[in-house]
Protein backbone atom coordinates (compact mmCIF):
# COMPACT_ATOMS: atom_id res chain seq x y z
CA UNK A 1 0.00 0.00 0.00
CA UNK A 2 2.68 2.18 0.77
CA UNK A 3 4.27 1.99 -2.90
CA UNK A 4 0.95 2.79 -4.09
CA UNK A 5 0.37 5.77 -2.30
CA UNK A 6 4.07 6.77 -3.03
CA UNK A 7 2.90 6.36 -6.76
CA UNK A 8 -0.23 8.62 -6.39
CA UNK A 9 1.56 11.59 -4.59
CA UNK A 10 3.67 11.37 -7.48
CA UNK A 11 0.96 11.90 -9.30
CA UNK A 12 -0.22 15.09 -7.37
CA UNK A 13 2.89 16.30 -7.63
CA UNK A 14 3.48 15.94 -11.32
CA UNK A 15 -0.25 17.50 -12.24
CA UNK A 16 0.38 20.44 -10.14
CA UNK A 17 4.07 21.04 -12.08
CA UNK A 18 6.30 19.69 -10.01
CA UNK A 19 7.25 17.09 -12.60
CA UNK A 20 10.51 16.06 -11.54
CA UNK A 21 9.62 15.19 -7.94
CA UNK A 22 6.75 13.21 -9.26
CA UNK A 23 8.76 11.52 -11.39
CA UNK A 24 11.51 11.49 -8.29
CA UNK A 25 9.02 9.11 -6.66
CA UNK A 26 8.03 7.02 -9.12
CA UNK A 27 11.87 5.76 -9.78
CA UNK A 28 12.43 5.43 -5.94
CA UNK A 29 8.94 3.56 -5.77
CA UNK A 30 10.88 1.25 -9.18
CA UNK A 31 13.87 0.70 -7.48
CA UNK A 32 12.57 -0.67 -4.44
CA UNK A 33 9.89 -2.93 -6.53
CA UNK A 34 13.06 -4.30 -8.17
CA UNK A 35 15.30 -4.96 -5.30
CA UNK A 36 12.20 -6.61 -3.89
CA UNK A 37 11.99 -8.87 -6.94
CA UNK A 38 15.69 -9.70 -6.91
CA UNK A 39 15.43 -10.96 -4.03
CA UNK A 40 12.82 -13.59 -4.63
CA UNK A 41 13.08 -13.79 -8.59
CA UNK A 42 10.75 -16.61 -8.86
CA UNK A 43 7.73 -14.46 -7.28
CA UNK A 44 5.47 -13.32 -10.46
CA UNK A 45 3.97 -10.77 -8.14
CA UNK A 46 6.83 -9.20 -7.54
CA UNK A 47 7.93 -9.16 -11.02
CA UNK A 48 4.31 -8.15 -12.11
CA UNK A 49 4.42 -5.27 -9.26
CA UNK A 50 8.01 -4.08 -10.78
CA UNK A 51 6.18 -4.22 -14.71
CA UNK A 52 3.37 -1.90 -13.93
CA UNK A 53 5.31 0.68 -11.58
CA UNK A 54 8.15 0.27 -14.81
CA UNK A 55 5.06 1.40 -17.06
CA UNK A 56 3.22 3.65 -14.95
CA UNK A 57 6.36 5.77 -15.03
CA UNK A 58 6.80 5.78 -18.69
CA UNK A 59 3.22 6.85 -18.90
CA UNK A 60 4.08 9.53 -16.64
CA UNK A 61 6.92 10.77 -18.41
CA UNK A 62 5.10 10.62 -22.23
CA UNK A 63 2.19 12.81 -20.13
CA UNK A 64 4.49 15.52 -19.65
CA UNK A 65 6.66 15.38 -23.05
CA UNK A 66 9.58 13.25 -21.52
CA UNK A 67 8.88 10.81 -24.98
CA UNK A 68 12.85 9.52 -24.99
CA UNK A 69 12.35 8.67 -21.47
CA UNK A 70 8.89 7.39 -21.47
CA UNK A 71 9.53 5.20 -24.18
CA UNK A 72 12.84 3.67 -22.96
CA UNK A 73 10.48 2.53 -20.21
CA UNK A 74 7.80 1.48 -22.65
CA UNK A 75 10.69 -0.63 -23.71
CA UNK A 76 11.58 -2.04 -20.37
CA UNK A 77 8.33 -3.03 -19.38
CA UNK A 78 7.64 -4.52 -22.42
CA UNK A 79 10.11 -6.94 -21.50
CA UNK A 80 8.91 -7.35 -18.45
CA UNK A 81 5.35 -8.17 -19.95
CA UNK A 82 7.03 -10.86 -21.95
CA UNK A 83 9.05 -12.27 -19.05
CA UNK A 84 5.98 -13.01 -17.69
CA UNK A 85 4.34 -14.49 -20.72
CA UNK A 86 7.16 -16.93 -20.41
CA UNK A 87 6.54 -17.97 -17.37
CA UNK A 88 2.63 -18.08 -18.45
CA UNK A 89 1.51 -15.67 -15.68
CA UNK A 90 0.25 -12.68 -17.24
CA UNK A 91 -2.82 -11.45 -15.51
CA UNK A 92 -5.77 -11.07 -17.76
CA UNK A 93 -5.79 -7.88 -16.77
CA UNK A 94 -2.40 -7.29 -18.42
CA UNK A 95 -3.20 -8.98 -21.42
CA UNK A 96 -6.42 -6.95 -21.92
CA UNK A 97 -5.54 -3.60 -20.86
CA UNK A 98 -2.03 -2.87 -19.35
CA UNK A 99 -0.11 -4.51 -22.30
CA UNK A 100 -2.74 -2.48 -25.27
CA UNK A 101 -2.69 0.48 -23.41
CA UNK A 102 1.17 0.33 -23.67
CA UNK A 103 0.98 -0.32 -27.11
CA UNK A 104 -1.09 2.35 -27.99
CA UNK A 105 1.27 4.49 -26.14
CA UNK A 106 4.13 3.33 -27.83
CA UNK A 107 2.37 4.33 -31.28
CA UNK A 108 0.92 7.68 -29.99
CA UNK A 109 4.15 8.89 -28.21
CA UNK A 110 7.22 6.64 -29.88
CA UNK A 111 6.29 5.43 -33.24
CA UNK A 112 7.84 8.95 -35.20
CA UNK A 113 11.20 8.83 -34.16
CA UNK A 114 11.76 4.76 -34.42
CA UNK A 115 11.31 4.18 -30.65
CA UNK A 116 8.65 1.83 -30.86
CA UNK A 117 8.92 -2.06 -28.93
CA UNK A 118 7.95 -5.30 -29.87
CA UNK A 119 5.85 -5.54 -26.94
Amino acid sequence: MLRISENARGQILAANGRIDEGIGLFKANIAERKTLWDARPADVMRLRDYMVAVKALGDMQTTFGRHDEGCQNYLRAGALIGELERRRRLTGMDAIVTRPDMINRELKFCATSGRVGKN
